[in-house]
């Protein structure tokens, strides 16, 4: 693997990390929220490709 590569690898790791860490500092209620937007928004992902699919 290529330098690039490895680097990118490692920023979206260390991104993912700070993501979780900061949900996990959150009140509940916030949680809850954006957890509901996250799952609207993959619901229409997964239409949108079963509509391409198709």
């Amino acid at each position: 693997m290529n330098k690039v590569g490895k680097t990118a690898m490692y920023m979206m790791g260390g991104a993912m990390i700070a993501a979780a860490s900061y949900y996990m500092g959150l009140p509940k209620s916030k949680k809850n929220a954006i957890k509901d937007e996250v799952s609207k928004v993959m619901k229409k992902e997964k239409y949108m490709l079963e509509d391409i699919y198709e």
